[in-house]
C-alpha cells in the first residue's frame, strides 16, 4: 500500500470516528498534510480534506477525499471544497506543527465559546489544556484569505482554540493526536459543565497539570485511543 493511500484511509477513519462521536456534524472538516509536498510553493504544501457540507461522512471512501494545494485550489476529487477551507490553508502555511487540523462543532466545548466561561482541567487528560484555551472573538464564517490569516495568527502555539458561537480548531502533529485532543476536550467540557451544577469546582492544580503533561507515553496514549475507536467502527458500534 502506498503512503498516499494509507494516509487517505487514515483520514477516512478519522472522519468516521468524529462523525460517530458526534463532534463533526454536517459542516465539520479535517485535513492532513501530504508529507511529500511539504514546503512546496513557499507554504505548507498540499493536503487532503473531506468534501464540504452535504457529504455523508459515515460513507466516505479514500477516493472521495479532495487533494488541495497551499492556495486552497482543488487538485483532485469530485466534491466541492468546504466553505471554510481557508482555515486549513492559513494554518498549514504558517505552522510546521500543523500536520493535521480539525474544525469541529462539539456541543459541550462550544458552550464555553458562548458563555465565556474558561475551560479548566477537571479530568486528568484535561491537563492538555492547563495553559487555557483562547476564544477567537469574531463570530463569523471564516471564508476569505484575510479572515483565515487572522484566525491562524490568533492560534499561535495553542493546540486548541474556541471560535465564539461556532466551534473549535484543533491542531496536531498527527491525526491520532487530533482525535485524542478533540475527544479529551469534549469530555473535559462536559464534566466541567456537569460538576458545576454540584457546587464549587475543584480542578487540577498547576503542579498536577505539570506532572501529567511531563509524563512520557503521550503518543502511545494517542494510538491506543485511536485503535479503540477504530475498533468500534469495525465492530459496528458507535463511539
Amino acid at each position: 500500500m502506498s503512503d498516499a493511500l494509507d494516509l487517505r484511509e487514515k483520514l477516512v477513519t478519522c472522519l468516521k470516528i468524529f462523525d460517530h462521536g458526534g463532534l463533526l456534524g454536517m459542516y465539520g472538516h479535517v485535513s492532513v498534510r501530504l508529507p511529500e509536498t511539504e514546503g512546496e510553493g513557499g507554504g505548507g504544501g498540499e493536503f487532503l480534506i473531506n468534501p464540504g457540507a452535504g457529504s455523508d461522512k459515515s460513507a466516505l471512501r479514500p477516493e472521495d477525499l479532495l487533494r488541495v494545494d497551499h492556495r486552497g485550489e482543488k487538485l483532485e476529487g469530485e466534491g466541492g471544497l468546504p466553505m471554510e477551507v481557508v482555515m486549513h490553508t492559513a494554518v498549514h502555511r504558517r505552522y510546521e506543527d500543523a500536520v493535521a487540523i480539525a474544525h469541529l462543532h462539539p456541543p459541550w466545548a462550544t458552550l464555553f465559546a458562548i458563555a465565556r466561561t474558561p475551560i479548566r482541567p477537571v479530568v486528568l487528560h484535561g491537563a492538555l489544556f492547563g495553559d487555557g484555551i483562547p476564544v477567537y472573538d469574531k463570530a463569523e464564517f471564516i471564508i476569505t484569505e484575510e479572515e483565515g490569516e487572522d484566525m491562524a495568527e490568533f492560534r499561535g502555539d495553542h493546540r486548541v482554540i474556541l471560535l465564539r458561537c461556532h466551534g473549535t480548531i484543533v491542531v496536531g502533529g498527527s491525526l491520532e493526536e487530533v482525535v485524542f485532543t478533540s475527544f479529551t476536550l469534549e469530555e473535559n467540557a462536559e464534566m466541567q459543565y456537569r460538576a458545576a451544577s454540584l457546587g464549587e469546582l475543584d480542578p487540577m492544580r498547576p503542579h498536577e497539570v505539570e506532572k501529567i503533561r511531563s509524563s512520557s507515553g503521550q503518543e502511545i496514549r494517542w494510538k491506543k485511543f485511536w485503535d479503540y475507536h477504530a475498533g468500534l467502527l469495525e465492530s459496528g458500534d458507535s463511539a
